[in-house]
């Protein structure tokens, strides 16, 4: 997953939305006060709870869970997200949709402020900065890489070129590695930390 893609940040900004309804809302405070009325009859804080938390409660729940871990062993292993570097990363989303106003409209299309995207770019940056350091990357594997995907690094009408492309192979090759050490990571972290889910309890 190519994190600063506009399918990347969809995802976001729909989990996002999950999220603060259930908190913001109230949600996670369920009582008898009333959501909604048909006709005189209503439906309650916790009827709406107990619909939301078997659709999205437990994904929502693990988002929150898994950010928290990062969280804590970034500060944990004294890792510090620089603003020049959250600045960077936002110029990529920029860049992709055609400038600032742009990404700030589709945000805003969505409910969700420039504020709340910057913190999962935080987020993301620090699931990097924690295991790029375990990432090993050969000569031979990004050779290997290029082959295999010569479409995505090749404009129509030109031919391939790895050493051309040699920069944006190791990117997209250390991307692909992030994401399958990422599982294992946060994994073990669930296991070193004192983690209690109240939804499975």
């Amino acid at each position: 997953m190519k994190w600063n893609s506009p399918k990347t940040i969809t995802v976001i900004i729909l989990l996002a939305a999950v999220i603060g309804f259930l908190l913001g809302y109230g949600v996670f405070k369920p009582n008898q006060g009333a959501v909604a009325s048909i006709n005189g009859q209503k439906i309650s804080k916790q009827q709406l709870y107990d619909v939301m938390v078997k659709s999205n409660g437990e994904e929502a729940l693990n988002s929150l869970i898994s950010k928290k871990l990062v969280e804590l062993e970034t500060s944990k292993q004294k890792i510090v997200i620089s603003d020049e570097e959250l600045q960077n990363e936002l110029q990529k989303y920029y860049d992709n949709y055609g400038g600032q106003a742009g990404f700030n409209e589709a945000l805003a299309a969505n409910g969700y402020t420039l504020e709340e995207f910057k913190q999962e770019i935080v987020n993301e940056l620090s699931i990097r900065k924690n295991l790029e350091p375990q990432i090993t990357i050969t000569d031979e594997e990004l050779k290997t890489y290029f082959e295999e995907n010569k479409t995505l690094f090749t404009a129509e009408g030109q031919e391939a070129n790895f050493e051309a492309s040699k920069d944006e192979v190791r990117e997209a090759l250390l991307q692909t590695k992030l994401e399958e050490e990422y599982s294992t990571w946060i994994d073990n972290l669930y296991q070193q930390y004192s983690v209690k889910n109240y939804l499975k309890d």
